[in-house]
């Protein structure tokens, strides 16, 4: 018969003992026929000679292949998992919190990888529960969670999930959201930098208080062609007439002398 498993090692740990008999378990299932005295033989062939002197000191004075299998894989895990090493892994899991680097569905593998060692028995379900509320090391989600006592494991498995996700999209969209804002605080002081710059507590200048100046110099000094464009501005803006933006047409420097300086005369007059 060719040996379809490997031998049992006495050495192993009661974690690879019990890996080892689920395989055992999952390979029966592949066979057709195979009634109880079938699989204690299987059982017995594949565990190797170690093993099975283990089995048969383990079930002395009866002879191993006179049991069944669940019986020997009842003596086998008992051997190799005394209640000593049940009570030190139950401590185990109670003492296991998320880490607040670690994800929900890592803190999940991690809680449900410990509860395997715990032989909880029917209770699993309701330890991986009521381990996951007191560990998940969220207070918000905790409040909640404690408000649905009777929900399976599966549901707050769930909703830590849930509740895990929402909270790394909207971070993910505050991230989004400030990186455009900056972008924009950037664009705005590199448009103001090259804008001139002006004292805002200065009193908004009135043709009035030109004009009351000698109209005759400041006619001068307009057009001089270094504050040409300067105060041309200044009259662009104020008006004589109704204070409204005018356009002038700068083609002829006469043309321009003899549209301002009526009515710098006119309204110093006023």
């Amino acid at each position: 018969m060719p040996a379809e498993m490997e031998l049992l090692d006495v050495n192993s740990t009661a974690r690879d003992v019990e890996d080892y008999l689920e395989r055992f378990d999952i390979w029966c299932l592949t066979k057709s026929d195979m009634d109880d005295k079938k699989l204690t033989a299987y059982f017995l062939h594949f565990v190797g000679k170690e093993a099975y002197t283990l089995i048969k000191n383990l079930v002395y004075p009866e002879s191993p292949i006179d049991i069944s299998y669940s019986e020997l894989k009842k003596k086998v895990l008992q051997h190799f998992k005394p209640i000593n090493f049940v009570a030190a892994e139950r401590a185990r899991l109670n003492m296991l919190t998320r880490s607040h680097s670690q994800s929900v569905r890592d803190f999940v593998l991690q809680l449900q990888t410990q509860t395997a060692k715990c032989d909880y028995g029917a209770q699993l379900e309701d330890q991986l529960r009521d381990r996951l509320i007191a560990g998940i090391q969220l207070p918000e989600l905790q409040q909640k969670l404690l408000l649905c006592p009777d929900q399976k494991f599966q549901t707050i498995r769930k909703m830590c999930e849930q509740y895990e996700d929402v909270k790394h999209v909207a971070k993910t969209e505050e991230a989004v959201l400030l990186n455009y804002s900056k972008r924009n605080d950037s664009r705005m002081q590199t448009h103001n930098k090259f804008k001139p710059r002006t004292n805002s507590r200065a009193p908004n200048p009135s043709i009035r208080h030109l004009t009351n100046r000698n109209s005759n110099s400041m006619l001068s000094s307009m057009f001089n062609p270094s504050s040409l464009t300067v105060q041309l501005f200044i009259i662009a803006v104020y008006n004589t007439d109704d204070f409204q933006p005018l356009t002038i047409d700068i083609s002829e420097g006469n043309s321009i002398r003899a549209f301002i300086e009526p009515r710098i005369h006119g309204y110093s007059n006023r």
